[in-house]
């Protein structure tokens, strides 16, 4: 909190400049040092990324930056901003753009986040200034001329490896953007920066490490098995297993590996299942084990999606049933997502606008087999893709969800929940086919579903949908619906300027048209009954 600067150069030497920055003592934190910092990058001509620990910080540090630096407007990035279906945090970054300041997290939109990038990336644009998490340091095309880090803990106070920081750090400076770049670590005193000193700017990247043996057991044994199916090896020995489990990179760093019999613990567990089986002396994967080994989906999520829909009738496996059976699994379980905990109020109403779905009995059997807690947030992410595939704009969807929880954000949590949950329908399906009472069939059904879960629309637009995707954003579809655009004998009777006021695009405008006559060429004789359409959630 001295205003001084110590670092190392490029060939190795470390140097100390005792009064490089003017502290402002102001709340006794690091925006003391962060605020007049970031002036001073910036008035030297310099693009700036402050990464922080968690969205809600990245975000009031976008605030009090915005309010104490009065950078002029960063209007490239506001052009190129989304019109339609806005966020809370949509709503943030336009107020934080105007004083020239970005941030960047998972409660922005594919296109908000490509329009921060594009213009940051530019050099001639007056966006100076992102704050981030780190998921811009992981991959995310965004060098800048300087990088602050204030904070190196992630949530839960587990400190960040010194390959992360590195990480971060090695967003200054790029081949062919700029020179070279620097790198600041804020500390709140001398010990504080002795520690991030020692640790972090000295210290070397921890030794890379196999992830191998981080699967449970039971997907593990499934991929190798799934892997040895590939390669049209006809299953494997239980000493074939343990053989090849036990020869892996995993298997000679320090023992980390399973034992024999953990081995055969798992192979009776998933030939229980009917996971695996047995032919001869050799296991291979039944059809319900291939989802686990070939999709990468968790065998326990498996089990539970096997055990919701079992034994149920064609007419019960509905679009509800489906999209419900898949918030039981590992997978949607590990997502965070904004819950009151201890609210009363919250537990009663998303457990009853669950109940109000009149799902099947085992599929709500399945819903609440985990703890309390663990439950209301199911019904809730539940209810939050009944509203997402309604078409609800995100900030009446918002004010909805946290209508308990004042204050927060809930657009990346329902992207993040909508996302993962397509990334799994297609799964859900092939095990509804394989456990269901009649021959469940879908036809397209998996298809529709993971096209809406994509875009967040109704089923009444999913037939342009399913030919555009993409090409239109989620507000594009919602105002064609508002405007009453849901047939193709509605798109005949509007004439392209009124159109055009729908979609704000001539890009978009000309996508649609040819769109509709794609279909007419597929099939010249189509009428509007006849397009494919999901079956309504019920």
């Amino acid at each position: 909190m001295d205003g001084s600067f110590r670092y190392i150069t490029g060939d190795g030497a470390e140097h100390k400049i005792d009064n490089y920055l003017d502290v402002q003592y102001r709340k006794g934190s690091s925006q003391d040092i962060v605020i007049p910092l970031v002036g001073k990058l910036v008035g030297d001509g310099e693009k700036v990324i402050v990464f922080r620990e968690t969205k809600p910080i990245v975000q009031a540090t976008a605030e009090y930056l915005k309010d104490n630096l009065g950078f002029g407007a960063a209007n490239e990035t506001l052009a190129l901003l989304p019109e339609t279906d806005p966020s809370v945090a949509s709503a943030q970054l336009r107020r934080c753009l105007e004083g020239g300041i970005a941030f960047h997290n998972a409660d922005l939109d594919r296109g908000e986040r490509q329009a921060v990038e594009s213009t940051f990336r530019d050099p001639k644009s007056s966006l100076n200034v992102l704050v981030a998490t780190t998921t811009v340091a992981m991959g995310v095309n965004t060098p800048a001329w300087s990088v602050v880090i204030a904070g190196l803990q992630h949530p839960g106070a587990e400190p960040y490896s010194i390959a992360e920081y590195k990480n971060m750090a090695g967003r200054a400076g790029r081949l062919g953007f700029t020179p070279k770049g620097k790198s600041f670590l804020v500390a709140g005193s001398p010990a504080e920066a002795n520690h991030l000193w020692n640790t972090y700017v000295l210290g070397k990247p921890e030794a890379l490490v196999s992830r191998f043996s981080d699967q449970e057991p039971l997907s593990l044994i499934c991929r190798i098995l799934a892997t040895a199916n590939a390669s049209k090896t006809n299953g494997l020995s239980e000493p074939d297993l343990t053989n090849f489990i036990q020869s892996t990179f995993a298997g000679h760093q320090k023992g980390i590996t399973l034992s024999a019999s953990e081995i055969t613990h798992a192979i009776a567990r998933l030939s229980q299942a009917n996971i695996i089986e047995k032919v001869e002396d050799r296991y291979r994967l039944t059809e319900l084990g291939k989802i686990a080994g070939e999709l990468g989906i968790q065998v326990e999520s498996i089990v539970r999606i096997s055990r919701a829909l079992h034994g149920l009738p064609a007419s019960q496996m509905t679009d509800g049933a489906l999209l419900a059976t898949a918030q039981t699994t590992i997978e949607l379980d590990e997502i965070i997502f904004p819950v009151h905990k201890t609210s009363i109020q919250e537990k009663q109403r998303w457990r009853s606008a669950t109940q109000q779905q009149r799902l099947p009995h085992s599929v709500m059997i399945e819903l609440q087999s985990t703890d309390e807690i663990g439950h209301t947030t199911r019904c809730k992410r539940f209810s939050s893709i009944l509203l997402w595939l309604e078409g609800v704009e995100l900030n009446r969807m918002e004010a909805s969800l946290l209508q308990h929880l004042p204050r927060s954000n809930a657009a990346g949590p329902i992207r993040a929940c909508a996302e993962r949950t397509r990334d799994l329908i297609s799964s859900v399906v092939r095990i509804g086919e394989l456990v269901s009472n009649d021959g469940f069939a879908v036809g397209t059904k998996a298809d529709e579903l993971m096209c809406r879960l994509e875009l967040g629309i109704p089923a009444d637009i999913c037939w342009l949908a399913l030919k555009l995707h993409r090409r239109l954003d989620r507000g594009d579809y919602l105002s064609l619906r508002k405007a009453g655009l849901t047939t193709i004998e509605s798109f005949d009777k509007i004439e392209d300027t009124t159109l055009l006021g729908v979609v704000n695009s001539k890009t978009k405008l000309a996508a649609i048209r040819g769109a509709i006559e794609e279909i007419r060429a597929f099939k010249p004789k189509i009428d509007d009954k006849d397009l494919p359409m999901p079956t309504p959630v019920k």
